[in-house]
């Protein structure tokens, strides 16, 4: 019993591996990489059956070894079709590759409809998702090995894959497949054509297949060639690899399949069929060829622009020197114009028939004139659209009439619309001859570079016209109509020059691209440009000259007319050019950014700069008639702010702003802080501030008070400021708040607060005193409380700033059009004339003697010393005159040197600090503030005072001197003496 138990155990395992391996056999397969080789078998080695799977031991009865055998089926299976796409590669290496395999198949898929479906969607370059082991003793040696050759036949075929696919340009990709497609016509027309030959046995029949055997090996060693260098240039250009390839490119370009043909009367001597087959053959080899020549050159143009210049020097010493370099590239433009005209009967020959012909020819025909009325298109297009453009920038030029940067860019774009339809049409001939190439519409292909000519030729025509009027205007000369008409000729003659050179350079570009023959078109371009540019200018010879002087220095105007007179004037007017359109460059940026604040500065310390030597020279002039100078600078001291014309900068309107709720009873808020360097006009506002608010608030009381030097202590500020508005503050706030109800609505304006405070123990209790009174609730006073920014900056970081005023409105410096009006409607009163000094004037060019930009270079000048405080520019201004009689000499702005003050102690710094925070001050509070002894004091004030920094007013008060403010500030502020 148990042996029959046994024996039909036995049966039952043997149907179940049988079944099995019914189901592996009848198992759908994926479609994958099926290439079709010849079915011969490996060679046997040991361990392998003689199909070239491996043997595994018989005896592999039990569940776990069943499951095993499984796998190895199927590993067996991936194994084998990995060998036939392994060996498919080779065979394309070796040229022997069947001529129906695709591309697609050898280098594009993955290994997709393997049997594992953990690798179903695996790249090639990933884990292949079997097992390590398998859990039969007996299977596992001979898994492990075929599992071995998955993995080396997998990393074979990705290298391959990486190699000649994945990493090329997806230009060479591109060019690869067209390859590919005219490599498999050829072949399977000369497995026909050679199959043919080999039956007729006879000499004529022999004698041509050897001529085509011939020219399908030299096409199938340059193809085999082209697979095996062109990857390896990928991964890194040396001179050997260049060489390599250089030569592979030149054979390509050398080779004439036609040229290998046997003779027509052996040819004649065939059978009329088989003569067509073997013309057929012909066209495709020379198709071939045209293929191999094209995506040669689209490498060769890659490499001849890498920055190592390794190629360039390789190619021009394996081709025998640049001349013979340029003759096989001339061969090389022939060859792609062959290939332009081969595109379009290429398919004429693989479909002879007559009514096929005339299909393609209407198609041809339709796709020619689609192209020609796309080019007529554009330049209609481009042509319309001058107008619309004029049109938007006028509409634009008024919409930003009144904002400084918008004006500058509307009038930095006004050439616009005159280049615009160029401008569009060469753009849009680059999109369009991409269309035509990409759709196959190689007859207009060549069209192309014809139209973009047109458009150098007017673009050029164009700027020589404006070169020549630049050139006139620089040297200040005018064109009347006669010699207008005469530009224009030459300018369309000077056009012309450049034309030829410019379309050859055009061709070879389309043709083979970046190359030593497109250098040397590119060089020709240049010397026709040059050329061109002789001619333009011969006949304004002598504007160019002065044109020339006016932006050199003048000691050198003789040599200048010396080198551009005669015949020199081919070789050196067009050099004269280059310096000229730097000037007109610089004037360009100029023009467009003088309004712009930070372009301001910088020029006009550029500008100083390059003054600084005229200066000097000029300082040892006749000294200034000193009466006459004194009566015109009354007009500009500094009580002058006040007394008018008064110049707008928007301060007064951002106070009443803040003011209004108040005003209009919808705010409780009643305090405002104005703070501003000293000298910005905080002062000067306010009396016309006051004169304004009673005005046009009639029920509203103004009550202004400038407050007197340190009054620091509580009873002095309640007493001040109760004096002021009629009330008994002895109480304090509280007295304010008692007869808040009973007060009109007042505003009350307190002028220099800083006197409030001493930077001292105890210093601080007038300021606190003020606090109180302004943070009581009242609905019928407003405070306005001015302030040295310095001061306030300490007092912030004494106090929170928030604790102390809610809102602070901060007085901007003033532009330079608000300068130079505050200065012009002073002098204006004067009745004196103004003269601006040589260094000011341009004494040559067209702008000699222009006083417009002599004042434009002045104000610069002193906005940018000044940093836009009234008061600095009027000291700036009175130090930069010297009076002739009626008329003042206006020459640079003095600044003082901070070369003195910066060698000075620290403690004196520390006392002019003091200074700057508290605006004035005695010597006893200087004492006082600083905890210093009164000799260092007065030593810190008598050097001050003998460098000319500090003054001492009749009251016996110090303060900084207002033209060295700004020098002063920033020496203490880089020693971060100053709180802002």
């Amino acid at each position: 019993m148990n042996r029959v138990t046994s024996g039909l155990s036995i049966l039952a395992e043997a149907m179940l591996i049988v079944l099995l391996a019914c189901v592996v056999a009848a198992s759908p397969r994926a479609e994958s990489v099926k290439p079709a080789v010849a079915k011969s078998p490996p060679p046997a080695v040991k361990g392998t059956d003689t199909d070239g799977s491996r043997a595994y031991p018989q005896s592999t009865s039990g569940a776990a070894c069943r499951e095993a055998q499984f796998t190895v089926s199927r590993l067996q299976a991936d194994v084998a079709r990995l060998t036939e796409w392994h060996d498919a590669i080779d065979s394309l290496f070796k040229g022997t590759l069947s001529s129906d395999v695709s591309l697609e198949n050898l280098f594009i898929t993955d290994l997709r409809g393997v049997a594992d479906p953990r690798t179903n969607a695996r790249a090639l370059g990933e884990p292949d998702g079997w097992p390590k082991t398998v859990s039969c003793d007996a299977l596992l040696a001979g898994y492990q090995a075929t599992h071995d050759d998955l993995i080396w036949l997998r990393q074979q075929i990705y290298r391959q894959q990486q190699r000649v696919w994945t990493q090329m340009p997806e230009d060479f990709r591109e060019e690869l497949r067209q390859i590919w497609a005219s490599r498999q016509r050829l072949v399977k027309q000369f497995e026909q054509v050679s199959g043919q030959l080999e039956k007729q046995n006879d000499k004529p029949s022999q004698t041509v297949l050897a001529a085509l055997r011939t020219i399908h090996g030299r096409l199938q060693r340059v193809r085999l060639s082209m697979l095996g260098v062109v990857p390896d240039l990928n991964q890194g250009v040396t001179v050997e690899k260049s060489r390599a390839f250089f030569e592979l490119w030149s054979l390509a370009i050398k080779a004439k399949p036609a040229g290998m043909l046997a003779s027509e009367s052996e040819l004649a001597a065939l059978p009329a069929e088989l003569q067509s087959g073997i013309r057929d053959y012909m066209v495709l080899a020379r198709l071939d060829a045209i293929e191999l020549r094209s995506v040669l050159n689209l490498v060769r143009a890659i490499l001849w622009k890498s920055p190592d210049g390794v190629f360039r020097a390789t190619a021009r010493e394996a081709a025998g020197g640049r001349w013979n370099l340029l003759i096989i590239e001339t061969q090389a433009v022939r060859h792609r114009l062959d290939r332009l005209l081969s595109e379009v009967g290429q398919d004429y020959q693989q479909d002879a028939s007559a009514e096929a012909s005339y299909t393609r020819i209407a198609v041809t025909a339709l796709k020619t004139l689609l192209g020609l009325a796309a080019i007529v298109l554009l330049a209609r297009i481009a042509r319309a659209l001058a107008t619309p453009a004029l049109r938007l920038h006028a509409h634009l030029s008024d919409r930003v009439r009144g904002n400084r940067i918008a004006t500058q860019l509307s009038r930095v774009g006004a050439g616009l619309p005159t280049l615009l339809p160029w401008l569009a049409g060469w753009f849009g001939l680059d999109l369009l001859g991409w269309f035509l190439y990409r759709y196959e519409f190689v007859f207009l292909v060549p069209a192309i570079p014809l139209a973009r000519l047109y458009i150098v030729y007017g673009v050029g025509t164009l700027l020589g016209e404006w070169l020549v009027l630049r050139i006139a205007q620089q040297a200040g000369s005018y064109l009347n109509a006669e010699q207008s008409a005469l530009l224009e000729t030459r300018a369309h003659q000077a056009a012309a020059v450049v034309m030829l050179p410019w379309l050859l350079g055009d061709l070879v570009n389309i043709a083979i691209g970046s190359s030593q023959l497109l250098d040397v078109c590119v060089q020709a371009r240049e010397l026709a440009a040059f050329v061109a540019i002789g001619i333009l200018l011969r006949t304004r010879e002598q504007d160019l000259v002065k044109a020339l002087q006016s932006v050199l220095p003048p000691h050198i105007d003789p040599w200048v007319e010396r080198v551009l007179r005669g015949q020199l004037f081919w070789l050196t007017g067009p050099l004269a050019v280059l310096p000229l359109l730097a000037v007109f460059g610089v004037a360009f940026v100029n023009r467009a950014m003088l309004d712009v604040d930070w372009y301001r500065k910088l020029y006009a310390r550029g500008f100083r700069l390059r003054a600084q030597t005229s200066k000097a020279a000029e300082s040892t002039e006749s000294e200034a008639d000193e009466l006459r100078l004194s009566d015109y600078n009354r007009w500009f001291e500094p009580d002058s702010l006040a007394e008018g014309p008064l110049i707008d900068t928007g301060l007064g309107a951002a106070i009443i702003d803040s003011m209004s709720p108040w005003l209009a009873d919808k705010s409780e808020e009643n305090t405002l802080v104005l703070t501003g360097e000293r000298g910005i006009g905080k002062s000067s506002m306010l009396l016309q501030l006051g004169k304004g608010l009673e005005k046009n608030y009639p029920g509203i009381r103004v009550l202004q008070l400038e407050v007197p030097a340190k009054t620091t202590s509580p009873e002095a500020v309640r007493s001040l400021i109760g004096e002021l508005l009629g009330t008994d503050l002895g109480e304090g706030p509280a007295a304010l708040v008692k007869a808040d109800a009973e007060r009109q609505p007042s505003i009350v304006i307190l002028d220099n607060a800083h006197g409030f405070f001493l930077r001292r123990v105890g210093g601080l209790d007038g300021w606190q005193t003020l606090l109180g009174l302004t943070n009581a609730r009242l609905a019928n006073i407003f405070w306005l409380i001015v302030i040295n920014n310095q001061s306030l900056a300490y007092l912030g970081n004494v106090f929170r700033r928030d604790y102390q005023f809610s809102r602070i409105l901060r007085a901007r410096p003033w532009t330079q059009n608000e300068i130079r009006s505050l200065i012009m409607s002073r002098h204006k009163r004067s009745r004196f004339r103004i003269r601006y000094d040589d260094v000011l004037l341009a004494s040559r060019g067209p702008e000699a003697g222009n006083v417009r930009n002599a004042e434009q270079r002045y104000f610069s000048l002193l906005w940018d010393a000044c940093r836009g405080n009234p008061l600095l520019a009027l000291r700036l201004w009175i130090s930069s005159l010297r009076a002739d009689g009626g008329t003042v000499v206006v020459g640079l702005p003095a600044q003082p040197s901070t070369a003195a003050l910066e060698s000075l102690p620290d403690d004196f710094h520390f006392v002019y600090a003091a200074l700057v925070i508290h605006e004035n001050m005695t010597a006893e509070e200087l004492v006082s503030v600083t905890a210093m002894g009164d000799g260092v004091i007065r030593a810190a004030l008598k050097t001050a005072q003998d460098t000319g920094f500090v003054q001492r007013t009749a009251g016996g008060r110090y303060r900084l001197e207002p033209i060295w403010y700004p020098s002063v500030r920033s020496l203490l502020g880089r020693k971060n003496m100053l709180h802002e």
